[in-house]
This record gives C-alpha cells, sequence and structure tokens, in this order.
C-alpha cells in the first residue's frame, strides 16, 4: 500500500484517488475483503501506468468495479449534509460508472467510440443512458427511466458540484439521490 501511495501521491490532483485507496485499504483489513484486496491490486497496476507516464486515456476508458462505484455512493451519502458540492462529485461519479458498467452490455457501440476515441465524454454518456434505457425498458421495472436517473446524475454534477448552488436539501429534492441510488442497483441487478 505504501507503494500505491508514493505512486498516487505524483499524480495531480490525487486526493480523491487517495482517499479511495485509504478506504479500501481499511476494508480489505477489517472484512479480510478479497474483493477489495484484488482491487487494491488493480489500482496499483494502474498507478504504476501512470507512474511510468504511460496512457491516461487507458485509465478513463477502464470499467469501474461495483466496489467501486458502491464506494462512491457510499461517500456521497455521507458527505451530503457537511460538504454538499464533495457530494455531488461522488453522486455523479457513482451515475457515471453504472453508465459505463452497463455500456458494457447496452451499449456496445458508444463504449467502442469511447475507445477509439481514447475518453467519454458528455454527448457519449447520454446517448449511452438512451440506449440502455431502451434496451432494459422491457426488460426491467423502471429500465426505460435511466436516460432520467442518468439527467438527475447530471444536474448534481454541474449544479452541485460545478456551480456549488446545492444545498443538501437539494441534493434529496425530487429524488435527485434516490435516483443515483436506483441507478446503481439497477447496474449490480445486470451484472
Amino acid at each position: 500500500m505504501a507503494e500505491l501511495l508514493e505512486a498516487i501521491s505524483e499524480i495531480e490532483d490525487s486526493d480523491v484517488i487517495r482517499e479511495n485507496c485509504l478506504y479500501l485499504e481499511t476494508e480489505s483489513k477489517k472484512k479480510e475483503n478479497k474483493i477489495a484486496q484484488a482491487y487494491i491490486g488493480d489500482l496499483m497496476e494502474d498507478f504504476k501506468k501512470i507512474r511510468d507516464r504511460e496512457s491516461l486515456s487507458d485509465m478513463e476508458l477502464r470499467i469501474p468495479t461495483f466496489i467501486e462505484t458502491e464506494h462512491f455512493l457510499q461517500r456521497g451519502k455521507e458527505l451530503i449534509d457537511g460538504e454538499p458540492i464533495q457530494a455531488s462529485e461522488k453522486l455523479y461519479k457513482t451515475a457515471e460508472n453504472c453508465i459505463k458498467i452497463l455500456s458494457q452490455k447496452y451499449a456496445q457501440k458508444e463504449l467502442d467510440k469511447a475507445k477509439e476515441a481514447g475518453q467519454w465524454w458528455t454527448k457519449l454518456l447520454n446517448r449511452a443512458s438512451s440506449k440502455i434505457g431502451k434496451n432494459l425498458s422491457n426488460k426491467i421495472p423502471d429500465g426505460d427511466r435511466i436516460p432520467n436517473y442518468w439527467d438527475a446524475a447530471r444536474l448534481i454534477h454541474i449544479d452541485g458540484f460545478h456551480e456549488g448552488r446545492l444545498s443538501p436539501e437539494e441534493l434529496r429534492k425530487d429524488n435527485r439521490l434516490g435516483y443515483v441510488e436506483k441507478l446503481l442497483e439497477i447496474t449490480e441487478s445486470e451484472f
């Protein structure tokens, strides 16, 4: 873990990454969580690549894991009352990860375009959420609402994180937090 934290310290804006790594280390020790331990190993490999100046687009295109995505949701919920701006970032990241994960199964064309371009961008994530919603509309309850859940997450990202305009009450208003939770629930049910 010390090697991982040293590699992370060399990366600009590494505070969130460091926080996630420390959380995973704690979880892996207290529960002997094999998934968390394996994820730490994956992170070490990813950061060695970054430290060695390999392609950052590989990190952007890496399909997120469920443990990582669940952690973002947990942290977002923990931060709502005290740090709504940071909570907004975590909640958006949860939804973004869900769209990327679901794209493997239901929006392969968009995933391929992201790989080809070397990154995801908002318009591509929007298209992926629409396609996922269409593909799941007859398969699961609320499948057709995935684009609405994604739109709520984008509002959280723009108004809550970038603009800093959402209070804790507004993050919970109109079921914004609930939509992000529902998106993760659907994602987990599909894999």
